[in-house]
C-alpha cells in the first residue's frame, strides 16, 4: 500500500492510496515540517552505522520516517524504546542495535510590553 505525508497550511495529512485515489487517514499539526509531499513508500532504510539528523515526518508501530537532507529514511520502530515526536527535529544514532533519539525541544518566549 502506498502512503504519503502531505504538509500544507500548517497541517500534516497522512494519506493512503486505494483504488488509484488518495484518502486522508489522519490530520494533525505539522510542527517544524516544511510544506511538501513525503512519499513514505519511497523511503530508504537507515544506515545503522551513521548518525541521522532531521525532522521526524511520521512514526507508527512499524517504522519511523525521518527527513535527512533531500532523502527520506526509514527506521524500524522496534529499535526504539519510545517513538519520537512527529514534526520535531531529531538526531538518531544506533548503539548495539537499539536506536537512540535526541529531539530538540523548541521553546518560544514572548516579550510583552505594556
Amino acid at each position: 500500500m502506498n502512503q504519503r505525508v502531505l504538509v500544507m497550511n500548517g497541517q500534516r495529512l497522512l494519506q493512503s492510496e486505494r483504488d488509484g485515489k488518495w484518502e486522508t487517514t489522519k490530520v494533525d499539526k505539522a510542527n517544524q515540517l516544511k510544506p511538501g509531499i513525503y512519499r513514505l513508500d519511497a523511503a530508504q532504510p537507515a544506515d545503522k552505522n551513521k548518525v541521522h539528523l532531521g525532522p521526524i515526518v511520521h512514526a507508527d508501530s512499524v517504522a519511523v520516517y525521518q527527513q535527512a537532507g533531500q532523502s527520506l529514511l526509514r527506521h524500524e520502530a522496534a529499535a526504539f524504546d519510545c517513538l519520537p515526536q512527529t514534526g520535531a527535529a531529531a538526531q538518531i544514532a544506533y548503539q548495539q542495535g537499539k536506536a537512540h533519539c535526541e529531539q530538540a525541544v523548541r521553546h518560544t518566549r514572548r516579550n510583552i510590553k505594556l
